[in-house]
Formats: C-alpha cells, sequence, structure tokens
C-alpha cells in the first residue's frame, strides 16, 4: 500500500531524530533567556552579554574536544570549556560590571554590550576551530 500516511521507516526515524534535533536546541535557547531573565529579575542588571559567553563557551568546548577529545576524553573537555568561561565570565564581572549595579539602566545596557562585544567570537580564532583535514571554506565569513 502506498500512499500519503503509509511511509516507510526511514521516515519515521529521520522525522525522530529531527524532533530530538529540535527539543535540543530549543532547550538551549531556552536556558540563555532563562538565565537573562533571572539574572535580570534578581539583581535588576541589564546582561545582553549572556548570549556570548554561551557562544564563547560552545567554540571552545568544540575546539577542546576536537585537540584534546582523545587524550582528555569528551566530557572533561566540556567541563573544562564550562570552566574556563565561567572564570572569564567572573573576571568580567568582577572587573566591568560591578561598577555600574547602582547606575540606571541604559548605562548598565551600554557597558553590558561592551562586555559582550569583549567576548565575542570574531573571525580571527575561526581558522582555529575548523579541525585539521579540512578545506577551508571559499567564501568570506561576515558577522
Amino acid at each position: 500500500m502506498s500512499g500519503l500516511f503509509f511511509f516507510d521507516a526511514s521516515f519515521w526515524s529521520s522525522l525522530g531524530l529531527q524532533l530530538l534535533n529540535g527539543w535540543a536546541g530549543a532547550s538551549s535557547l531556552f536556558l540563555v533567556a532563562a538565565g537573562l531573565s533571572l539574572i535580570f529579575g534578581v539583581t535588576r542588571i541589564v546582561n545582553l552579554a549572556h548570549g556570548s559567553f554561551f557562544m564563547l563557551g560552545i567554540y571552545l568546548a568544540y575546539t577542546l574536544v576536537g585537540r584534546l577529545g582523545e587524550s582528555l576524553g569528551f566530557w572533561p573537555a566540556i567541563v573544562l570549556a564550562a570552566l574556563v568561561v565561567c572564570a572569564l565570565g567572573a573576571l568580567i564581572e568582577t572587573l566591568l560590571l560591578r561598577r555600574i549595579y547602582k547606575a540606571p539602566e541604559l548605562f548598565q545596557l551600554l557597558e553590558d554590550k561592551a562586555a559582550g562585544r569583549l567576548v565575542r567570537v570574531e573571525p580571527a580564532p575561526r581558522p582555529a576551530l575548523l579541525a585539521p583535514g579540512k578545506p577551508q571554506p571559499d567564501q568570506e565569513w561576515q558577522p
């Protein structure tokens, strides 16, 4: 029987994988949004560098797993990336953001946006993230 409602097993397995991928991506975005909402709701600090730290953590984890994955292992490399980003976040919070806690929210927004630009991964480290032996992309990367 063939028809619109009768699909083979590969269709259903592909659909299941796509649903799991969608849920994984959505849960990551939810964690970032919930963290941003929680920080603003509890401390009344405007924090827009949140996404930049998340992006830096992902790039650092990808690099560490690629370079140290065989010797160190997958999970220790992920934990090491999280610790490095946590330490960087604590350093930026101590040096930059503590000074503006009592400032109006517009000034907090400006300084926090500048802090986010400090940790934003620009095109310079991008070639280091590509695995050895893989070809470079043909077109120029635009942020």
